[in-house]
């Protein structure tokens, strides 16, 4: 009987401690009593004992202190015009590439992914509240690096090299820009390297953001940040510089009460040589008085020989989501290393950052634990093998760092990280999503859940994932494969569902209709997932698609989504169902009206007779491809029998089947006919019912104008009565409320509120979403 590999792993780890302590035990103790020791074997023992290959704690690191190289305070972006000079300089890519991504072969064979998620999820969908068009490739430049933040009025959206801010409904308030618009008014800097990163301080209500640039010899580098002087990022901005021997690359940024946080791979871009990873701080309240003086401390990890295979490398900074943590809460950073470039094991690396801005010099960067993860791979051979449709083009994983951002929110008593990164789902050169939440409930920082979500073939990378005030979670991410375009999904799971799994099943922000054809692969090279502060419970996406076949044709889009229980101020029906206007009055001969008003695209492949009375003439062809907020007249013939004709209401249910691409299954829907109805006097309005979805109780209101019989009913999809509300006379006009007990044998589903009076029927289509 073979033995898993992860017993001796897990032997090893909980016996090792155990020998050291009773080793060193031993040492002393013959140290002690025997003074004609041999020095040399007690070193000899010493090197035994602590040479095994894994992430020792380091004694903290000490900052320097950098003043900022220029200042400004910008005009008011309204004021600001499109610039005409592209700022932008082609770093060597493919040089800094072979330094971050050495080939290393994969020695040891691939363990079955313990936490593969290989299906969707199926509890009840999110509600996909909007979705509309970022900034395109107005500069021409691969990889975009989209991302954003949302914030009380606005989402502000930068990519390489450019930036635009848009209304919470899409429209565009100002831009796009050049990025180093904010800081063309310092002199000697006039390249930008990109990687943007823009994020919103919730907390002071103003914005950050931020580029590489250099001078034009290329020989210093800076990292440029604004931060906006109101909540308004159409006003004036500080405009700060920090100036840089080698570059600071990959940089991302966290928001923390006492200070803005970013890291960055540093490297010496003229002779591509690996500097280490760096950790920075930035004096956030003297950023956001616009104080010219404002510092940055730098916490400077040392290479070894083994490169960033071995070292700290893409650390990311602890990002705030909520209310404020505790004020002697350190800011948290992290890293993962695979366990074949040299570990013992799978690890997440956590270190934190006290900063003491009276006395700069004591503040400290510690290493405080490594965390073992359930196996991942994370080392495959060729970082370029996400395959498009039809195409011998691939696309960079990413697939050696953590991706944007490392989330923090303080929820339900526990402290809780998020973040993720792209792991090989099946030893197939498969990319899927490894996801994790930490939590510390004050015994310190431990793995409470972890997942790799790839539910079928096709590629999942490249993702994003936060953390709302329920704790529940929304994970972004592109798809592509052999079959399906560069595209962007989401999924989530909500805070009671079963630990490990994205439960919500999987829906469309944008799909792709094309391939990137370009040489260079590049994709990426990461995307944002954050949290509305208004609500603290929409989930804001953005990442990249490829709308056409092109080598710079990628487009980028902006999704809002809800996941929490509750749906008061949200969308009542589901984002993805195909739904009617209403209730329609139908005659011979007279179209009947579906539309779409959700943000998917639907093709409905048939339309199915429920019902004994009509057919469907038209439209053609088959299928028909019904865009968001399309209508679709059908004509319909109807062949009623003569005693129906007057004063009757015929139920009647046409079904639509669709093919969605948000789950790619069949979503049939149904709604009722109503034939003429002549000389009735309309005796009620306004029928309310909430909260839709229904729960076990629900209201129901409605206005009568007279004295009248009232008839309140649920009928399902056939027209068929499901229960009733109430039936009898009610004498006193005006507004009636009514508490309707669901019965609990309610089957998930669309249903309709039926209000008859005077022979005249008004309803209200409900949805049923029971757990």
């Amino acid at each position: 009987m073979s033995v898993d590999p992860r017993f001796y792993r897990g032997f090893f780890i909980w016996f090792f401690p155990i020998f050291v302590w009773l080793s060193w035990k031993l040492i002393m103790y013959f140290l002690i009593k025997s003074t004609a020791m041999n020095k040399s074997i007690f070193f000899f023992s010493l090197l035994v004992i602590f040479s095994s290959k894994s992430i020792i704690s380091q004694e903290a690191l000490k900052p320097t202190l950098i003043k900022p190289a220029f200042f400004s305070k910008t005009p008011p972006l309204s004021e600001f015009s499109p610039a005409n000079t592209v700022w932008l300089y082609a770093k060597e890519i493919d040089n800094i590439m072979e330094v971050e991504m050495p080939r290393v072969e994969n020695t040891r064979p691939y363990l079955t992914d313990p936490v593969k998620q290989g299906y969707w999820g199926n509890s009840h969908p999110a509600k996909l509240l909007n979705v509309f068009e970022g900034i395109g490739n107005v500069n021409t430049t691969i990889p975009p690096d989209t991302q954003g933040d949302i914030g009380s009025e606005f989402f502000f959206q930068s990519v390489n090299v450019s930036f635009m801010v848009f209304d919470k409904s899409g429209n565009s308030v100002h831009g796009p820009f050049q990025n180093m618009m904010l800081w063309q008014s310092f002199p000697l800097i006039t390249r930008t390297f990109g990687d943007p990163i823009t994020i919103y301080d919730h907390i002071a209500n103003r914005w950050l953001t931020s580029v590489m640039g250099s001078n034009n010899e290329v020989t210093t580098y800076y990292e440029l940040i604004a931060v906006s002087e109101t909540s308004d990022p159409g006003g004036p901005w500080y405009a700060y510089a920090y100036e840089l021997e080698s570059l600071p690359d990959y940089p991302k940024f966290g928001l923390w009460p006492d200070a803005y946080y970013m890291s960055a791979n540093m490297f010496d871009l003229n002779n591509n040589i690996w500097v280490g990873a760096a950790a920075f701080a930035f004096d956030r309240e003297k950023m956001l008085e616009g104080d010219p003086d404002a510092g940055m401390l730098r916490f400077q990890t040392t290479p070894t020989s083994g490169g960033f295979l071995e070292d700290p490398f893409s650390f990311l900074p602890s990002d705030l989501e909520g209310l404020p943590p505790d004020s002697a809460l350190p800011n948290y950073f992290m890293y993962f290393k695979d366990d074949v470039w040299g570990f013992d094991y799978d690890l997440l690396s956590l270190w934190e950052c006290t900063i003491d801005w009276n006395s700069p010099f004591a503040s400290s960067f510690t290493h405080i634990t490594d965390l073992q993860t359930e196996p991942f791979d994370a080392n495959v051979d060729n970082f370029s093998f996400i395959n498009q449709p039809g195409t011998h083009y691939k696309l960079h994983s990413l697939c050696n760092r953590l991706m944007n951002r490392l989330n923090y929110r303080f929820v339900n008593g526990y402290h809780a990280l998020v973040t993720n990164h792209t792991v090989d789902a099946d030893g197939m050169d498969h990319a899927g999503v490894r996801w994790y939440e930490l939590r510390n409930e004050g015994k310190g920082w431990t793995i409470f859940q972890q997942g790799t979500y790839a539910p079928d073939t096709t590629h999942r990378w490249m993702g994003s994932i936060s953390i709302d005030c329920q704790g529940n979670l929304g994970l972004g991410y592109n798809v592509s494969g052999t079959t399906v375009f560069p595209g962007i999904r989401a999924t989530g799971r909500r805070i009671n569902d079963p630990p490990g799994l994205m439960t919500v099943p999987e829906f469309v922000i944008q799909n792709g209709n094309g391939v990137q054809t370009n040489s260079g692969f590049r994709w990426g090279d990461y995307s944002l997932m954050s949290i509305d502060p208004v609500d603290d419970k929409t989930f804001w996406y953005t990442n990249e698609y490829i709308p056409t076949n092109g080598p710079y044709s990628w487009k980028t889009a902006i999704g809002a989504f809800y996941l929490a229980d509750d749906s008061l101020d949200h969308t009542s029906a589901l984002p993805d169902t195909l739904l009617f206007t209403n209730i329609q009055q139908v005659n011979e001969g007279q179209d009947i009206l579906v539309c779409n008003p959700s943000t998917v695209n639907a093709m409905i492949k048939s339309f199915t007779q429920e019902g004994d009375f009509w057919m469907i003439s038209e439209p053609a062809p088959d299928p028909y491809f019904l865009n968001i907020n399309d209508t679709l007249a059908l004509h319909v013939d109807i062949t009623i029998p003569a005693e129906y004709l007057f004063g009757e209401v015929i139920y009647d249910a046409l079904q639509i089947i669709t093919s969605l691409d948000t789950h790619n299954v069949i979503i049939g829907i149904a709604d009722s006919l109503i034939t003429g109805i002549k000389n009735k006097i309309i005796q009620v309005s306004d029928l309310q019912v909430y909260p839709n979805p229904f729960t076990s109780q629900t209201s129901v209101s409605f206005n009568i104008f007279s004295e009248s019989e009232i008839c309140l009913y649920v009928y399902d999809l056939q027209g068929k009565k499901a229960d009733m509300i109430f039936s009898g006379r009610i004498s006193q006009p005006g507004k009636q409320v009514f508490t309707w007990t669901v019965p609990r044998d309610f089957h998930k589903g669309v249903y309709f509120i039926g209000l008859q009076s005077n022979g005249f029927l008004i309803s209200r289509k409900v949805l049923h979403l029971p757990e």
